[in-house]
């Protein structure tokens, strides 16, 4: 009993802080979508549109703290599958676990339309459409609280020879969430990114990367490098702007059937020199993915 004391003290002073932090710097109490630390591998999560060359894809990753934050975890999976030469369908999972008392979670559809501009040119569009839940529940279970709350998200993608570039609307109908208590709004925010590949020999690859996130707060940019190995390794490092950077190692294994591809994961952040972010200092994350055939 004792420990379970522990536990559901340790929730609750979470909790508190987090809404307390948002009420005396004057800021309202909005949520935005987690920022995952290999967006590099999976532009899906931030952009319904991004760019994909095979006939389906997988997607899970898990984002995680150590020590005594060790209870707080994001998990991502995505899937996207081509429907015919124009369209993919596709869905998105994201949960986010504060404590054993708080969860966030959503579920979105994907779509996503093609359109050819020129031999080597596509212009894509796509939305999400899905929705969001958070659920507060008490010592045991007897008392707490759920909320629902439709979201939805548009977004478009140009894609040409080495360049792709594209922007995404997130969480367009601004809704709030009352599972108990306090109140969450999903803001509205802007998703933009740009990507260039530079062959540097036959067998590398370096892609300079520019994220950048436009909320009510705050406009976060997140520039990156990536080194491509043989098309089968490689190595990305990200500067989250006055927080740190984070390093992310990926490695590829070409699967016999139809040159299908597995490729496994792993990030960790490394945070800057700043006390009020030191609860970031133990973040990692590591994930999958798979990729059915290459869509030539």
């Amino acid at each position: 009993m004792k420990k379970l004391f522990h536990i559901y003290l340790k929730a609750l002073i979470l909790l508190t802080v987090y809404t307390l932090s948002n009420v005396v710097f004057g800021q309202e109490t909005n949520e935005y979508i987690p920022v995952s630390h290999s967006f590099q591998l999976q532009d899906i999560l931030y952009n319904p549109s991004a760019y994909s060359d095979s006939k389906a894809s997988l997607n899970a990753n898990l984002h995680s703290y150590t020590g005594a934050f060790s209870d707080i975890n994001t998990f991502y999976a995505s899937g996207l599958i081509k429907a015919n030469e124009r369209r993919y369908l596709g869905v998105l999972f994201i949960n986010e676990k504060t404590s054993d008392f708080f969860n966030r979670s959503r579920f979105y559809g994907i779509y996503q339309e093609h359109i050819q501009l020129e031999k080597e040119k596509w212009l894509r569009g796509g939305a999400q459409l899905g929705f969001v839940n958070y659920a507060l529940s008490s010592l045991g279970g007897s008392t707490g609280g759920t909320d629902w709350a439709l979201d939805f998200a548009i977004a478009a993608t140009f894609h040409a020879h080495n360049f792709e570039g594209g922007f995404s609307l997130q969480q367009l109908p601004n809704s709030e969430l009352t599972p108990i208590l306090f109140t969450f709004r999903l803001a509205s925010f802007a998703e933009y990114f740009a990507k260039y590949d530079y062959r540097l020999s036959p067998d590398v690859i370096m892609t300079p990367l520019l994220r950048v996130r436009h909320t009510k707060e705050e406009i976060a940019a997140y520039p990156s490098v990536q080194l491509d190995f043989y098309k089968k390794a490689g190595v990305t490092s990200t500067w989250h702007l006055n927080r740190g950077f984070s390093v992310l190692i990926y490695y590829k294994q070409l699967l016999e059937a139809e040159m299908n591809e597995l490729t496994a994961f792993f990030s960790y952040f490394f945070p800057s020199n700043n006390g009020l972010r030191k609860i970031e200092a133990q973040q990692y994350e590591l994930g999958i993915s798979f990729n059915l055939a290459r869509d030539n």
